[in-house]
Protein backbone atom coordinates (compact mmCIF):
# COMPACT_ATOMS: atom_id res chain seq x y z
CA UNK A 1 0.00 0.00 0.00
CA UNK A 2 1.16 3.37 -0.97
CA UNK A 3 1.87 6.20 1.49
CA UNK A 4 -0.91 9.09 1.44
CA UNK A 5 -0.54 12.56 -0.07
CA UNK A 6 0.37 14.34 3.35
CA UNK A 7 2.70 11.62 4.90
CA UNK A 8 4.67 11.71 1.08
CA UNK A 9 4.41 15.59 1.63
CA UNK A 10 5.92 15.33 5.27
CA UNK A 11 8.25 12.88 4.87
CA UNK A 12 9.87 14.77 1.67
CA UNK A 13 9.77 18.17 3.75
CA UNK A 14 11.68 16.11 6.81
CA UNK A 15 13.86 14.60 4.40
CA UNK A 16 14.88 18.07 2.69
CA UNK A 17 15.34 19.72 5.98
CA UNK A 18 17.78 16.72 7.46
CA UNK A 19 19.81 17.73 4.57
CA UNK A 20 19.53 21.51 4.51
CA UNK A 21 19.88 22.15 8.47
CA UNK A 22 21.98 18.93 9.55
CA UNK A 23 24.20 18.04 6.17
CA UNK A 24 22.46 14.39 5.98
CA UNK A 25 21.65 12.93 3.12
CA UNK A 26 19.47 9.58 3.68
CA UNK A 27 16.34 8.39 1.75
CA UNK A 28 14.10 7.98 4.96
CA UNK A 29 16.17 8.19 8.11
CA UNK A 30 13.32 7.21 10.54
CA UNK A 31 12.12 3.99 8.38
CA UNK A 32 14.15 1.42 8.47
CA UNK A 33 16.15 -1.30 11.00
CA UNK A 34 19.24 -0.20 12.25
CA UNK A 35 22.41 -2.05 13.39
CA UNK A 36 25.61 -0.84 15.57
CA UNK A 37 29.33 -2.00 15.87
CA UNK A 38 30.16 -1.66 19.33
CA UNK A 39 32.51 1.18 18.37
CA UNK A 40 29.49 2.99 17.15
CA UNK A 41 27.58 2.21 19.64
CA UNK A 42 30.02 3.58 22.62
CA UNK A 43 30.84 6.27 20.98
CA UNK A 44 26.91 7.35 19.57
CA UNK A 45 24.75 6.27 22.66
CA UNK A 46 26.26 8.28 25.33
CA UNK A 47 26.07 11.04 23.35
CA UNK A 48 21.71 11.10 22.57
CA UNK A 49 19.72 12.88 23.99
CA UNK A 50 16.45 13.68 22.66
CA UNK A 51 13.67 10.62 22.83
CA UNK A 52 11.28 9.68 20.48
CA UNK A 53 11.09 11.20 17.22
CA UNK A 54 14.67 12.62 17.40
CA UNK A 55 16.50 10.06 18.38
CA UNK A 56 17.18 9.04 14.90
CA UNK A 57 18.14 12.15 13.33
CA UNK A 58 20.49 12.65 16.88
CA UNK A 59 21.89 8.82 16.17
CA UNK A 60 23.09 9.76 12.60
CA UNK A 61 24.22 13.51 13.34
CA UNK A 62 26.27 12.18 15.93
CA UNK A 63 27.98 9.30 13.57
CA UNK A 64 28.51 12.24 10.96
CA UNK A 65 30.64 14.02 13.47
CA UNK A 66 32.73 10.91 14.53
CA UNK A 67 33.00 9.45 10.56
CA UNK A 68 31.56 6.12 11.78
CA UNK A 69 30.02 4.65 8.55
CA UNK A 70 26.89 4.88 7.63
CA UNK A 71 25.31 2.24 4.84
CA UNK A 72 21.50 2.67 3.85
CA UNK A 73 20.19 -0.89 2.90
CA UNK A 74 16.69 -1.00 1.42
CA UNK A 75 14.61 -3.25 2.60
CA UNK A 76 10.63 -4.15 1.56
CA UNK A 77 8.32 -2.02 3.12
CA UNK A 78 4.42 -1.89 2.98
CA UNK A 79 2.69 1.33 4.71
CA UNK A 80 0.06 0.22 7.07
CA UNK A 81 -2.29 3.42 6.96
CA UNK A 82 -3.56 2.67 10.26
CA UNK A 83 -0.92 1.75 12.45
CA UNK A 84 1.77 4.48 10.93
CA UNK A 85 -0.04 7.43 11.18
CA UNK A 86 0.80 11.17 11.87
CA UNK A 87 0.07 13.95 13.53
CA UNK A 88 0.62 17.58 13.06
CA UNK A 89 1.96 17.85 16.49
CA UNK A 90 4.21 14.83 15.31
CA UNK A 91 5.36 16.71 12.27
CA UNK A 92 5.98 20.20 14.20
CA UNK A 93 7.84 18.18 17.05
CA UNK A 94 10.20 16.55 14.70
CA UNK A 95 10.74 19.72 12.47
CA UNK A 96 11.79 21.09 15.92
CA UNK A 97 13.57 18.01 16.71
CA UNK A 98 15.90 19.19 13.66
CA UNK A 99 16.87 22.66 14.85
CA UNK A 100 17.28 21.55 18.34
CA UNK A 101 20.14 19.30 17.23
CA UNK A 102 21.48 21.95 14.91
CA UNK A 103 22.22 24.05 18.27
CA UNK A 104 23.34 21.34 20.40
CA UNK A 105 25.96 20.28 17.37
CA UNK A 106 26.63 23.97 17.05
CA UNK A 107 27.02 24.42 21.15
CA UNK A 108 29.16 21.10 21.00
CA UNK A 109 26.81 18.44 22.92
CA UNK A 110 28.04 15.99 21.29
CA UNK A 111 32.01 16.53 21.70
CA UNK A 112 32.95 12.90 23.67
CA UNK A 113 32.95 13.21 27.73
CA UNK A 114 36.77 12.18 28.54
Amino acid sequence: MKQGRWRQFVSRGGNLAFTIFLGQSFADSRCGFKLFSKKAADTIFPLVTLPGFGFDTEVFVIAKKYKLPVIEVPVKWNDDAIASNISLKDTLKSFIEIFQIRIKDIRGTYKIKK
